[in-house]
């Protein structure tokens, strides 16, 4: 991209991480913006070599440093989940690592956020903002209408000439999971379950889909803290099935099918308190239909709990 005029539609998680690097190669960078994202400060700082070498020689150090940051990351999910109210002072946080890296007020207006934080993803930068504000960026707001051999058409008429053209346009988290060619009993389609609005069993297993399991399936995304531990529950919950499979003699496991309509229920109730359905957005958390499908409305260690020991009366093994 050096030396060239660049445009970027997006301003989400993706586009986040890119535009500093774009703004420091391209000879101008054009920001096409949709909706301002809430920034917090990264907080990223290396480990010291005294640290290192304290966890090295005492590793309980270690594991209860892990556990509070994991304890402190959960306890957001209150706010997601139920307690919107509580992400105000979060969002004075933003207010303010905005304010001190955006001194242009015109700039500044257009960088914030007019949804409640937490409607769409919170990211994490302290780079973002000294992009926008440089010189050779800009940060246009007006709706995109088309795209031509010469640059980006926003809804003014402008034509805003670029060279090259960044797509940070978000995905579809039915992604791939829509396209795969599986076939459950009675000649169910995977495929067309995820188009038209999967359901599931704790985002694991799906009625009349024997031996089929998910990870990072509906409802077990997470907004607050890493998903790598909802992967790590869900891998040890799929072992468990099928050592309990193997020790029946049993050839398949499946979740029972009167179970999963219940499990639909909650995850549509508990969601409906939360700032994803409330916070004043639209986002790929929530489907055509503006139900939440994709993030669970809970804890991690919550999640944890319900599926480290599954009760064996709650599936079929055939």
């Amino acid at each position: 991209m050096f030396g060239r005029r660049v445009g970027i539609i997006g301003t989400g998680a993706s586009a986040v991480q890119c535009i500093p690097a774009l703004a420091e190669d391209a000879e101008h960078l054009t920001v096409f913006q949709r909706s301002a994202p809430w920034i917090m400060p990264q907080r990223n700082s290396e480990y010291s070599d005294a640290t290192i070498d304290r966890f090295r020689r005492h590793p309980a150090l270690m594991r209860a440093h892990r556990a509070a940051l994991r304890r402190r990351n959960d306890l957001r999910a209150v706010a997601f989940d139920s307690q919107p109210r509580l992400l105000e002072l979060a969002s004075r946080e933003a207010r303010r690592h905005l304010a001190n890296q955006i001194k242009d007020p015109q700039l500044r207006e257009k960088l914030t956020p007019t949804y409640t934080m937490g409607c769409k993803r919170v990211l994490l930068s302290d780079t973002y903002y000294p992009a926008l504000a440089r010189a050779d960026v800009d940060v246009v707001t007006d709706d995109v209408v088309g795209v031509t051999p010469d640059g980006v058409v926003t809804a003014d008429g402008t034509l805003h000439e670029v060279d090259a053209l960044v797509l940070a346009t978000g995905f579809d988290p039915r992604g791939s999971y829509a396209h795969l060619d599986i076939t459950g009993r009675d000649g169910r389609s995977f495929a067309e379950e995820w188009q038209t609005g999967v359901e599931s069993y704790l985002g694991v297993t799906m009625a009349d889909f024997p031996n089929l399991f998910m990870l990072l399936g509906p409802n077990t995304g997470l907004g607050h803290t890493s998903v790598v531990l909802m992967i790590e529950a869900q891998i040890a919950h799929v072992m468990t099935l099928l050592d309990e499979r193997d020790r029946r003699g049993a050839h398949a496991v499946e979740v029972r099918p009167e179970l999963v309509p219940a499990f639909t229920r909650e995850m549509r109730e508990r969601s409906g308190r939360s700032v994803w359905t409330q916070g004043g957005c639209t986002s790929w958390y929530l489907d055509d239909d503006g139900e939440n499908r994709t993030l669970w409305p809970g804890g991690v260690g919550e999640y944890e709990r319900r599926l480290t020991e599954p009760s064996a009366v709650d599936f079929l093994f055939t």
